[in-house]
C-alpha cells in the first residue's frame, strides 16, 4: 500500500534532478549505470523515450522510488539518449531498439518495505502490455526473493541464471554477508506470439531444460545427435568490432566486471579461441564470461559437450540486445563462485534452471 504522503505516477524530464538524488541515497554511487548520476543525461532519457519511468513522490517533488523500462542495452553505461529522437509513447519510441528491458529500480532506504517496488513495476509492465511493444526482460539479484516474486506475480518467468554477475559491493540489497560476486535471475514477460513457429535442436544434456524456457517463447526444442568436436564449416570469415581474434565478437563491461562473446556470426570458431578469449577477459578483470550461441546453428550446437568439457555451464536463454534474437548462454565462472544455498528463486522453474547450472560446473567448483 502506498504510504498516505506518497503518489506513484510517470516521470518526466523535470524529475532528473530528484531521481539522481534518490538513487545517491538509495544505492550510493555503486549503481553501473553511470549515466544515472548525471541529471541532464537523465532528462534526455526521458525525453527521448530511452527510459519510460515511474516514480513514487513526495508533495515537494522529492523521489522516494523509482523504475523504468529501457530500450536496448542499458549494461553499457553509455549515453543512453546520443541518437535518439523524442519519445512518441508509441509501440516502441523513436529510436528505440527491439529489446525492451525493466530496470533501474531502486527504493529510498527509509521507505522499503511497503510494495513501492511492485506498484512501480506494475504500471511498467501494464504500460508495456497496453502499447504491445514486445517482450519485456528484467533481471534481479537471487539475494532478493520478493523482487523475483513481484515479476513472477506480473506473469513473467525466468529463462536464465547469471552466475558472478553483481561484483561484490554491488547493489547488495539487503545482504551484506556475502563477499562472492552475485548471481542475477533474468526473467522474460512474453508479448504473446503467433506465426512463425522455430524449432531449436540442441544437445539432449540440457534439452528438457531449454524446452522448459522455451515454451513460453513460443519454441519448440527438441534434442539433437550432434557430435562434440570443432565447429567447421565454408562459412565466409568475419570480424568485429573489439575482436581480437577472426570470426569472434566480443565485449568487457568493465562495472560489473563480466565478459561476453557472441559466437552467433562465426560458424568457422573453435573451442581453442573461445578458451583462449576466456582466459584474455579473465585477466583484464572479468569474473565470468558469458558465451552465446545460436541455437538454431548446428555447427554452434556441436560446441555444447566439449566446452562443457572445458569448464563452461549452462545458463539458459538470452536476448542479443542489438537485434532482439535469442541465443543458447553458456558460462565460465573466473571467480569465488556464491555458494548454492544463498541463490534464491521463487517457483519449481527457477529451481530447476539453477540444477541444471550447478550440475555443469567442475567437480571443484
Amino acid at each position: 500500500m502506498t504510504p498516505p504522503s506518497l503518489t506513484v505516477r510517470r516521470a518526466h524530464p523535470g524529475d532528473a534532478a530528484a531521481i539522481v538524488t534518490a538513487l545517491h541515497r538509495s544505492e550510493g554511487a555503486s549503481h553501473f549505470a553511470h549515466w544515472m548520476y548525471q541529471p541532464d543525461l537523465v532528462a534526455r532519457a526521458l525525453h527521448s523515450g530511452h527510459i519510460r519511468s515511474w516514480v513514487a513522490v513526495e508533495p515537494g517533488g522529492e523521489v522516494r522510488a523509482h523504475a523504468a523500462l529501457i530500450t536496448g542495452n542499458s549494461t553499457s553505461g553509455s549515453d543512453p539518449a546520443a541518437d535518439a529522437g523524442p519519445d512518441t509513447d508509441g509501440r516502441a519510441g523513436a529510436g528505440a531498439g527491439p529489446v525492451l528491458e525493466y530496470g533501474l529500480a531502486f527504493t529510498d532506504p527509509d521507505f522499503r518495505g511497503r510494495g513501492l517496488a511492485l506498484q512501480l513495476g506494475a504500471h511498467a509492465l501494464a504500460w508495456a502490455q497496453q502499447h504491445h511493444v514486445g517482450d519485456v526482460y528484467s533481471w534481479t539479484t537471487t539475494l532478493r526473493p520478493f523482487a523475483q516474486q513481484g515479476l513472477r506475480d506480473a506473469g513473467a518467468v525466468e529463462i536464465c541464471l547469471l552466475l558472478a554477475m553483481m561484483p561484490p559491493g554491488i547493489n547488495r540489497g539487503f545482504r551484506h554477508d556475502i563477499d562472492q560476486a552475485a548471481a542475477a535471475m533474468l526473467f522474460v514477460l512474453p508479448a504473446g506470439r503467433s506465426g512463425n513457429p522455430r524449432t531449436w535442436h540442441v544437445p539432449a544434456e540440457v534439452q528438457r531444460t531449454t524446452a522448459l524456457l522455451a515454451e513460453p517463447l513460443g519454441i519448440t526444442v527438441t534434442a539433437s545427435s550432434a557430435p562434440t568436436g570443432r565447429v567447421a564449416g565454408p562459412a565466409p570469415n568475419r570480424s568485429s568490432a573489439g575482436s581480437a581474434e577472426a570470426g569472434i565478437a566480443w565485449s568487457f563491461f568493465e562495472p560489473l566486471r563480466f565478459g561476453v562473446i557472441d559466437l552467433a556470426a562465426a560458424p568457422e570458431a573453435t573451442v581453442a579461441q573461445v578458451i583462449r578469449r576466456t582466459l584474455a577477459l579473465a585477466q583484464a578483470g572479468a569474473d565470468v564470461t558469458y558465451l552465446d550461441l545460436s541455437p538454431e546453428s548446428p555447427e554452434a550446437m556441436r560446441m555444447l559437450p566439449t566446452l562443457a568439457r572445458h569448464g563452461f555451464t549452462y545458463a539458459g536463454i538470452h536476448p542479443d540486445y542489438g537485434t532482439g534474437e535469442l541465443r543458447l548462454r553458456l558460462q565460465a565462472v573466473t571467480c569465488q563462485l556464491q555458494p548454492k544455498a544463498t541463490i534464491t528463486t521463487a517457483s519449481e522453474r527457477g529451481r530447476l534452471l539453477l540444477d541444471q547450472v550447478w550440475a555443469g560446473l567442475p567437480q571443484d567448483a
